[in-house]
């Protein structure tokens, strides 16, 4: 008996490493703390798992498999971050889940996000045909750009200012291209503080005075908010004006309260550029919602004059073509 009962213990031990399941957090900060400690990498997979169909196959062909839990154990922890439409989440969950996607600026589901040890995200990517095998293959190819990235930051730290600046610019565009750029905060900052021309300081500053905000750092918010100002009040009215919109005025147009959101964005319509745009882009979203179309296409038609390029420009152009009669 005791010979059967080894036996039995033996083969279910045997079973359980084959299948041995990746590691799982909710947070990437856990993550991130047991990657370093294990030298592994951090999938973040953004996902709804209870309604998004491509979701729900890249979980049944390769995340619920034994070859993916027996390939990716050794290289990889695992963060769920999920916006189900049934299941419901606690409110400590749902706003953490709902901070990272707009931190890593997540347009769609699934998106599987690939950090490093250190938390800094190398990849971007999603559902991929060919079951585990194939996808473990797929992570071992874009994991190949951790050195492209080691290369160009060893760069930054030689020769004269000029040189520095353009690896880092380089690496920037780089991260951009694989749709990263969000997370790697440090590259900036190093950027601002080498001082360059006052288009590219401006403009991370900008994104560090943002991206600090997010993340309720309030001392660095300020810090880039004020390095912004002082070379661009326009730019510094544009990120005041882009908080308020987030913390003022979504909140109201969420809910669907149309009237209260044109309210709060009336004392914004005195921004120039991009933050004019913004205010009046919104302001002619609410007139429309409101029955108002020729007061929509006004605000709108204002909003592209405001910024021609500016981010929502094509929005503006798309809005105006069908408010038009």
């Amino acid at each position: 008996m005791r010979i059967l009962v080894a036996v039995a213990v033996t083969a279910a031990l045997a079973l359980r490493a084959e299948a041995q399941d990746v590691e799982h957090f909710d947070t990437i900060e856990k993550a991130v703390d047991a990657a370093k400690k294990a030298k592994k990498d951090v999938l973040v997979d953004f996902t709804g798992s209870d309604w998004c169909g491509w979701c729900i196959k890249l979980s049944d062909e390769v995340f619920k498999q034994d070859a993916w839990k027996k390939g990716a154990s050794a290289k990889y922890v695992f963060v769920e971050l999920d916006f189900p439409q049934r299941r419901k989440l606690d409110d400590r969950q749902k706003a953490y889940n709902e901070r990272m996607q707009a931190l890593y600026g997540i347009q769609g589901f699934p998106t599987i996000l690939v950090l490093d040890s250190n938390g800094q995200a190398y990849a971007k990517t999603g559902y991929q045909e060919g079951g585990p095998e194939a996808y473990l293959k797929h992570l071992d190819e874009l994991a190949a750009r951790k050195q492209e990235i080691a290369d160009l930051r060893a760069k930054a730290k030689e020769g004269k200012k000029e040189d520095q600046v353009a690896a880092l610019e380089s690496l920037l565009g780089k991260l951009a291209e694989w749709e990263v750029e969000a997370g790697w905060l440090d590259v900036k900052e190093s950027l601002v503080a080498l001082d360059p021309p006052k288009e590219t300081k401006v403009k991370h500053a900008r994104a560090l005075a943002l991206a600090f905000h997010g993340r309720g750092d309030v001392d660095k918010h300020k810090k880039y908010l004020q390095i912004v100002r002082d070379l661009d009040k326009d730019a510094a009215a544009g990120i005041e004006t882009s908080i308020k919109l987030e913390t003022d005025v979504m909140p109201l147009l969420k809910k669907q309260d149309w009237k209260g959101g044109l309210e709060k964005l009336k004392p914004m319509l005195e921004a120039k550029g991009e933050a004019g745009q913004q205010a009046h882009y919104f302001a002619g979203v609410c007139e429309f919602r409101l029955g108002n179309k020729e007061g929509a296409l006004k605000y709108i038609e204002k909003a592209l004059e405001l910024a021609p390029d500016g981010p929502l420009a094509d929005e503006c152009k798309a809005a105006i073509e069908h408010l038009k009669p």
